[in-house]
């Protein structure tokens, strides 16, 4: 069975909270360039804003439409093994008795 973490396509999903309230989300190519954006709004904030905003961030897979099929399409026949998001949601079709 192939291996798709190699062919995961994942974005850095960066959360910015005022006063403990989501604000917004805003997705990056690559971790080093949220990291980067939070250090330089960090260093625009006085005090105050420093203890009113706060950030999160995760990291996602994300798939196009044809690199969806084709990994479900694989999973379905059984020639690849899905990992990250895929993966999770074919657990909870499997536990959902959905098969």
């Amino acid at each position: 069975m192939e291996d798709l973490s190699e062919n995961e396509n994942t974005v850095a999903v960066l959360t910015i909270y005022y006063k403990e309230k989501q604000l917004t989300n805003l997705v990056f190519k690559r971790r080093e360039m949220a990291d980067k954006f939070v250090d330089t709004l960090q260093q625009l904030l006085n005090e105050e804003g420093k203890k009113d905003f706060s950030f999160s961030g995760s990291i996602t897979t994300v798939y196009d439409s044809q690199a969806f099929s084709e990994e479900l399409g694989g999973f379905l026949n059984g020639t690849i093994k899905p990992k990250g998001t895929l993966s999770e949601i074919m657990q909870l079709i499997k536990v959902a008795g959905m098969n």
